[in-house]
C-alpha cells in the first residue's frame, strides 16, 4: 500500500489522524530529527520524523538499478569525451541554479568563467571552482560545522548577493526572511533568531554526516531542513543544492549531481508543492513524502541523463557512418587522419564549449606531438570551427560538411 501523506489522512478523515500520526511518530521504523515544523502562521509545531516505509525502499532499489544502468550506457561514450560532458553538465547545473533563484547567467559566461585560466578573475569564477571540487574526488569537500558552511556561502554566491541581502549575524542572518514560491508567494519564514539556525544547522549537518543512515536519504532530509531553516538572507537554494550535488557524488557518478538543479528547475512547481505540503500543520511533522519526492527527483535525474546520453550515443552513430562515406568519397585512408576526424566529430557533438586542443589531441591518440601536428594539417581548415582562447587554438569539426553525403 502507497504511504499516504498525513495531509491527505486529515482531509480524508479528520477523526483518525491524531491515530495515525500517533502510530507513525511510534513505529519502530521511524527515525526521529531534533527539529519541530510549525506551518507559516500557525502557532502549532510538530516534532519531525519519517518513517522507512516500503515506498522508500521501492524508489531506492529502483534508483540503484537505474543508476547501474546508466553506467553501462556511459560506458559507451568514448573516454576521450568524458571531460567535455562534464564540463557541458557543469554549465547548465550551475545555469540551472541561478535561474531557480533568478539569477541571470548565459552559459557563454559561465564557459568562459570555465575556461579562463586559474589567476583571472570573471564573474561566477569561485563558482566554477567550487563545482570543480565535486567532479575531482579528492577535493570534494564534506561539511561538519556551521562556519564551513558560511565559508561555502562566501565562495559560492556571497559575490551575487545584493548589498541590502548580505549576512549581518555572527555566521548567518540575524532577522527574520521570507522563502516564496515560484508564483512569489510567501510560503514559509525560516528559523529565528540566529542562536536558534545555529542550533538548528548544527543538528542538520550531524544528520547529514550520519552513515547510519542511507545516503540517499540523508541529503533528502537535510535538504529539507536546510531549506526549512533557511540560514540566509539570500542565496539558500544554490548553497543548499550545492551540498545535495557534492554528497550525492560518493554514492552516484558526477554527471547525476550535476544534473540535480536542471531535474528541480524542470518540476519546480513540484517541487515548491513538496516543501508546502510537508511543512503543512496537516502534515504533523512527517517528513517521509518529501524523502519520497526526493527520491524520485534523484530516480527522474537518471532517467533524463539516459534518455540525453542515448540520443547523443544515436547521432554520434548517424554521424559516424555519414563520415565513413564522407571518407570514402574523399580518398581518406590514412587510419590517423581519420581518428582525429571521429575525435573533432565527437568533439562537436558532445561539447558546449570552444573544442579540443591539439595537446589534447595528441595525449589521447597515443602518438607523438609532431605525428598528429602534422596529421592535422591534412584536414582542410575550412572543415574546422577554431576558436582561441587565450593563445591557444581549440577545434571542432564542422557538422556541415556530412549533410550533403547520401
Amino acid at each position: 500500500m502507497s504511504y499516504e501523506p498525513l495531509y491527505k489522512v486529515f482531509y480524508k478523515c479528520e477523526e483518525k489522524w491524531q491515530e495515525v500520526l500517533d502510530a507513525r511518530y511510534a513505529s519502530e521504523n521511524t527515525e526521529h530529527i531534533n527539529l519541530s515544523i510549525a506551518q507559516i502562521n500557525r502557532k502549532k509545531s510538530f516534532p519531525a520524523f519519517f518513517m522507512y516505509h516500503k515506498d522508500i525502499l521501492d524508489v531506492m532499489i529502483q534508483l540503484e538499478r537505474k543508476h547501474s544502468a546508466f553506467l553501462d550506457l556511459l560506458k559507451q561514450v568514448p573516454l576521450i569525451m568524458h571531460p567535455h560532458l562534464l564540463n557541458t553538465f557543469l554549465v547548465e547545473e550551475i545555469k540551472a541554479s541561478n535561474d531557480i533563484e533568478g539569477v541571470h547567467s548565459s552559459r557563454r559566461e559561465i564557459q568562459e568563467a570555465i575556461d579562463t585560466n586559474i589567476t583571472e578573475v570573471k564573474r561566477f569564477s569561485s563558482v566554477v571552482s567550487k563545482y570543480r571540487d565535486i567532479l575531482n574526488s579528492s577535493g570534494r569537500q564534506e561539511f561538519y560545522t556551521n562556519e564551513e558552511i558560511r565559508a561555502l556561502y562566501d565562495e559560492l554566491v556571497s559575490n551575487e548577493i545584493e548589498e541590502k541581502n548580505k549576512l549581518d549575524g555572527i555566521i548567518f542572518r540575524r532577522d527574520p526572511v521570507s522563502v516564496y514560491d515560484g508564483y512569489d508567494r510567501e510560503i514559509h519564514i525560516g528559523t529565528t533568531p540566529e542562536s536558534q539556525i545555529i542550533k538548528l544547522m548544527t543538528i542538520a549537518l550531524e544528520f547529514l554526516n550520519n552513515d547510519e543512515i542511507q545516503l540517499p536519504i540523508r541529503v533528502a532530509v537535510f535538504h529539507y531542513m536546510f531549506g526549512y531553516i533557511h540560514p540566509f538572507y539570500d542565496g539558500n537554494g544554490r548553497v543548499n543544492r550545492y551540498i545535495s550535488s557534492s554528497y550525492l557524488t560518493k554514492d552516484f557518478h558526477p554527471l547525476v549531481a550535476l544534473r540535480l538543479s536542471a531535474l528541480i528547475k524542470a518540476n519546480r512547481s513540484k517541487y515548491y508543492k513538496s516543501f508546502i505540503n510537508t511543512t503543512s500543520e496537516r502534515n504533523g511533522g512527517d517528513l517521509t513524502p518529501f524523502v519520497i519526492q526526493f527520491l524520485t527527483f534523484l530516480v527522474d535525474t537518471v532517467d533524463n541523463l539516459s534518455e540525453l546520453l542515448n540520443t547523443r550515443l544515436e547521432r554520434l552513430r548517424n554521424a559516424c557512418d555519414q563520415l565513413d562515406q564522407f571518407f570514402i568519397n574523399q580518398g581518406i585512408t590514412d587510419e590517423l587522419v581519420q581518428d582525429i576526424y571521429y575525435i573533432l566529430l565527437q568533439t562537436s557533438l558532445f561539447m558546449i564549449g570552444p573544442g579540443i586542443t591539439r595537446e589534447e589531441l595528441w595525449k589521447n591518440l597515443g602518438k607523438s606531438k609532431k605525428t598528429v601536428y602534422e596529421r592535422i594539417k591534412h584536414i582542410p581548415r575550412e572543415y574546422l570551427k577554431v576558436q582561441k582562447v587565450g593563445k591557444t587554438e581549440h577545434f571542432k569539426l564542422k557538422k556541415s560538411i556530412l549533410s550533403s553525403i547520401q
